[in-house]
Order: structure tokens, then sequence, then C-alpha cells
């Protein structure tokens, strides 16, 4: 159908548009949307205005354009929004573990405390952003070192952007099979669905050929919904599932809420940081928003690790407290170190498990994207790759994540090597080195602040690493 305009003239005008304001009627019904008229500002730019009875019609006819209005690229609610779907993830299924080998109590002050630590690096980003105008870690290596530090930053990026993806296979190779045979039976499920070999081949190098994907808001937005609903179900099911919590009050008398070992605060920590790996989408996030200030990027740092640390409380507490009267869910989660692979005989909770599944499926390539733009401005410098090295260079990642992944038997054995060597480097060393290098002028309580983070990560990572190793020297 064609679009008719009318004019609608102001104060008498009818030889053309009047200076002040003019309005564009749309008789064009486009399929009942709820679209009313364009109406022209003084400036000239069009603006439109629904009609006020379609608008909610409108709205709701379409989820993903509610949901777009509601949180718009570049403003406060979508940035916070963007936040919380880079720090939510391995926390809601890990850190039950965490409770259990240290305490409640304990737990929640590791996760306060991890959170406190990714906003300070996370704000100092931001700080550095501001002086370098740029939002990438290579940009501030170059700005503090040259091109060397350039080739260190871009290849510890790459590392532990492949290190997700490893995690990711890991965890499905492990998942997989546990939930196939939940449901068919362990005797009907195929071989070849227990070391990832479909996944990595079929589905995540495919995926990952491409140099851009149009949807990566709507998989990341899936993933938060899903684990959100993991969280609820953790938490459901320890008040309302008399089968697996007989007596809620006797759990809560059981548990264990201090715990304070050497050995159980170093384990813990390559948790608490893979967590809230999310420092080096901080200047991206920045820079996205449509007016820019120091305390704005606060407001929504704040907001988002705040929302993140209740749902990783309350995932840790509730998952532990759950599994107190139950000593074979105990020795699974102690073994596993992750609540997804205990048996739960709750359908609610083999949903989320599948939802978890679907999740991961979309984000593994996410990470494999930024991988090869960090590869590229590597090795092809100010070239871009042709089409036969971005399909050899993914293959290529795609075989080493498989590889490692094959190596590494449990998501929290790569979680704890992730989360003492490449994540303390990206997300806590790094950050504090631009800012101490790039910022002048920087007040002596924060210029102490950085070199107790920074000695504090440095020694507890590599007591950490050392702590894995001798475990599994040991056996």
């Amino acid at each position: 159908m064609s679009v008719k305009k009318r004019l609608l003239e102001e104060d008498g005008d009818h030889s053309g548009l009047n200076n002040n304001s003019s309005s564009v009627l749309l008789d064009e019904d486009l399929e009942g949307t709820g679209q009313g008229f364009v109406s022209q500002n003084k400036s000239g730019e069009a603006k439109e205005i629904q009609a006020p009875t379609n608008t909610f019609c409108y709205q709701v006819s379409c989820p993903v354009r509610f949901l777009g209005n509601q949180f718009k690229h570049g403003g406060v609610k979508g940035s916070i929004f963007s936040l919380i779907t880079a720090i939510l993830g391995s926390g809601t299924i890990t850190l039950p573990y965490l409770a259990y080998n240290n305490g409640i109590g304990t737990a929640i002050i590791l996760i306060i405390f991890g959170a406190i630590l990714s906003y300070f690096c996370g704000m100092l980003l931001v700080s550095c952003a501001n002086k370098v105008g740029s939002d990438k870690y290579e940009d501030f290596a170059a700005f503090c070192f040259g091109r060397k530090m350039v080739l260190v930053t871009g290849w510890s990026n790459v590392s532990t952007l492949l290190g997700f993806v490893v995690s990711y296979i890991v965890f499905l190779k492990n998942l997989v099979p546990h939930i196939l045979n939940e449901i068919f039976g362990r005797e009907n499920v195929p071989s070849l669905l227990n070391d990832g070999t479909i996944y990595s081949f079929l589905i995540l190098t495919p995926l990952s050929m491409p140099r851009k994907i149009g949807a990566l808001r709507f998989n990341s937005m899936f993933g938060v919904c899903c684990s959100f609903y993991l969280v609820m179900c953790i938490v459901f099911m320890f008040f309302l599932d008399r089968g697996l919590v007989k007596d809620i009050g006797a759990a809560f008398r059981e548990a264990h809420y201090f715990d304070i070992t050497w050995n159980g605060m170093v384990d813990a920590v390559p948790f608490v940081v893979f967590a809230f790996m999310y420092q080096p989408n901080i200047p991206i996030i920045y820079r996205e928003l449509t007016t820019k200030s120091y305390g704005k990027m606060n407001k929504i740092v704040t907001i988002g690790s705040s929302f993140v640390v209740v749902l990783y409380i309350l995932a840790s507490m509730f998952g532990y407290l759950g599994l107190v009267g139950s000593p074979e869910g105990l020795e699974t989660l102690k073994r596993e170190q992750n609540i997804l692979q205990v048996h739960y005989d709750n359908v609610a909770f083999t949903v989320a498990i599948i939802g978890l599944i679907f999740a991961i499926f979309a984000a593994a390539p996410i990470c494999v994207l930024p991988a090869k733009d960090a590869f590229e401005e590597i090795v092809f410098a100010r070239n871009k790759m042709s089409t036969k090295w971005n399909v050899i260079t993914t293959i290529v990642m795609c075989l080493i994540c498989y590889i490692c992944a094959i190596v590494i038997p449990g998501i929290g054995d790569v979680i704890t090597i992730l989360g003492c060597t490449t994540n303390p480097l990206i997300g806590f060393i790094l950050p504090i080195v631009f800012y101490l290098k790039i910022v002048e002028d920087v007040p002596l309580w924060k210029t102490i602040c950085c070199w107790l983070v920074l000695i504090f990560i440095i020694v507890v990572s590599i007591a950490s690493f050392v702590l894995f190793v001798i475990d599994k020297a040991k056996g």
C-alpha cells in the first residue's frame, strides 16, 4: 500500500510547513504495528509518535522490540544489562562448591570481596579509556610501553578467550552425557558423545567461521535467562522440594558457616576470579554510552555487579544447603566442583541444565570471534585476514581448544587453571599497570590500593597454581 502524506499546517499558513512545528501523517496501516505519525521538530529531525491506544499492543506484539526499547543501546539500563550478561555465568554452578569447601559465611565474604576487587579494577580502566580515547587493551599497552607490550597483551587476550571456549567444551563433555544418561539411560548413550568431539567440530567450528554475528545481544540474553532460572530453581528446590530437603531448620543447623583454612582460601580464589571476569568489557560499555561520565559508569558497574552478587550468594548458599542432608550429593559436589552434575530428581532442574547447554552452544562462538580479531591485530597488523586465513585460523583455534578440553578432566580444573593464570593478568594485573602508567597525579590512597591489590593477586595466583599442581601430582 502506498504511503500518503498529509501535511498539517498551523497558524493558517497554507503555503508550506510552519517553521515552528509540523507533522507528517502516515495513512499506511503498517499491518497493525501501532505507528501513528511522524513529527518534525524545529531542527527538522523526524520523531515517531505512536497512537496512545496502540502503543501497548505495538510493544508486546514483539518481545524483542519491547526489550530493545527498555534496554536501549548506550542507555543506563541497556549498559547495566550488558554488564550483567558479561558477569553472570559460571558462578551460578561452581560457587556452591565454595560454600561447601569454606562455609557459607566465608563464601559470602569471598564473593563480596571478589566483586569489590573487580569493581575497583574495572573503574581503573574507565579512567584509562578517558585518557587514551580507546576501549582496547592493545591501545592501552601501546600508549604505555609500545609494540612489544601490545604483543604480550594481545596473546594474553587470545589465551583468555580461548580458555573460556575450553571451559565450555569441558563443561559440555561432562554435562551432555550426564543429562542424556538421566533421560535415556547410560546403556543407550553412544560413547562418541562423551568427549565433546561432535560439539567441537560439527557445531562450534561452523558457527565460529563468520567474522560478525548480528544477534550477540540476544544470545547473551538467553544465557542470562538460563542462569537466572537456574538460581531460582536452586532456591525454590530448597524451600519446596521435601524429597531433597526434609527439614529446612536441620539443614541450617548442620551446615558449616566458617571453615577458614589456607588451602581452602587459596583454592577459592580462582573460582571467584573466574566468576567476576568482566573487566575487558568495561571500556567497551563505557564507549557505547550516549553521554559519558565517570559517575554514570560508576552507577552502572555498582548496580550491575550488585545484582550479580545477590544471585551468586543465593546460588552458593542454597546450592550447598540443599545438599547438607545428602552425603552422596556433597561427595559429587566435592568431586566435580559444580552443582550441575549432582543427581536431582527434579524436572525443573533438568530443564535448567538443558537450557544452559543450548546457551553454551551459542556462547562459545562469541569467544572465538574476538579471539580471531585479537589474532588478526597481532599477526596481520593493519591488514585484514583473507577468507582462507579466516577458515584456517578458526579450525586451528577450535582444534587447540578441543585438544586442551580432552586433556583437562573437569570444569573445576579449567576454572582453576584460568583463574590463576590468564584471568588475573587480564582482569586485575594489566588494568592496574595501565592505570598507574597512563593516569597522572594519582591520589596517594589509590596508589597504595593499586599496589596492595597487585601484590595480593600475584601472590594468591601463584599459590593457587602451586597448590593445584601439588594436588594433581598426589592424584
